[in-house]
C-alpha cells in the first residue's frame, strides 16, 4: 500500500510545565493516516535536580474530541511535487484530546536527550478514515518547565 509522506514540525517551541498533546493529527472522511516516525526534544538546560523521565503516549482516537490551545502547523510533503495533505494537524495543545482514546504505545523520554520513535513498519500506529479519528502524541507533566519541540512523519493513504 503506497501513500504520501508528510512532515509536521512545531513552529516555535515554547515552555510547558503541564501535560500536553505535543501533536494531534485529524483524519478526513476519505483518508487513513499512519505515524511513521517521531522525534521530540527539549531546549531547556536541566540540572541534576531536574532529572526527569517524561511519559510519551501515542494514542489512537476514534470519534475523539480534539484538544485546543496550541498551534496548527501545515503538514509539508516530503516529495516536493506531492499534493497538500488532507489531514489536519495541531501542536502543543494545552487542553488535551478526550473520549474515544486508546493508548497504542507508551515510552519513557529522558529529558536530557531527544526522544526517537521509529517503529518497524508492522508496528506503526494507524487511524482509519473518519473526520473524528486520528493520532495523538501526548506527554505527561514534565515536573518542571521545559521548552518542547518536535517533528513527526505522517503517511496518508486514500487521497
Amino acid at each position: 500500500m503506497s501513500g504520501r509522506l508528510y512532515t509536521v514540525t512545531i513552529g516555535t517551541p515554547t515552555a510547558t510545565s503541564a501535560a500536553l498533546d505535543v501533536f494531534e493529527f485529524r483524519n478526513t472522511a476519505a483518508s487513513l493516516i499512519e505515524l511513521v516516525a517521531l522525534e521530540l526534544w527539549q531546549e531547556t538546560i536541566l540540572t541534576d535536580a531536574n532529572e526527569f523521565i517524561a511519559r510519551v503516549n501515542i494514542i489512537r482516537g476514534i470519534g475523539f474530541t480534539s484538544g485546543s490551545g496550541g498551534e496548527t502547523p501545515t503538514p509539508a510533503p516530503v516529495v516536493h511535487s506531492d499534493v497538500a495533505a488532507s489531514f489536519g494537524a495541531d501542536a502543543r495543545n494545552t487542553t488535551q484530546a478526550a473520549t474515544g482514546l486508546t493508548t497504542m504505545h507508551s515510552g519513557g523520554w529522558n529529558l536530557r536527550g531527544p526522544y526517537l520513535w521509529v517503529p518497524p513498519e508492522d508496528c506503526r500506529i494507524q487511524a482509519p478514515a473518519g473526520a473524528t479519528n486520528g493520532i495523538i502524541v501526548a506527554i505527561n507533566d514534565p515536573g518542571t518547565s521545559v521548552v518542547v519541540g518536535g517533528t513527526a512523519y505522517v503517511k496518508e493513504y486514500g487521497t
